[in-house]
């Protein structure tokens, strides 16, 4: 379960380095997209809650979006 540190904390990073709005090529909210696989990710456990892994997400989002997308389709 994510505290709502950890929401806000991710909420920060979509606001600072993912651009608002839809996507031109994927076709999807970047940030919410983005905001929801990391969400699944930290609950998972696949990555850690650390502050820096999670900005380096927030840094390479589109890589993360695309990848996510591709394994869908």
């Amino acid at each position: 379960m994510i505290n709502k540190v950890t929401y806000e904390v991710l909420d920060n990073l979509a606001e600072r380095f993912i651009p608002e709005g839809t996507h031109k090529l994927l076709y999807v909210d970047s940030r919410e997209m983005w905001k929801d696989i990391m969400i699944t990710l930290l609950e998972s456990g696949l990555i850690d809650k650390k502050l820096s892994i999670i900005t380096k997400c927030a840094i390479s989002w589109e890589a993360i979006l695309v990848q996510k997308l591709s394994i869908q389709n």
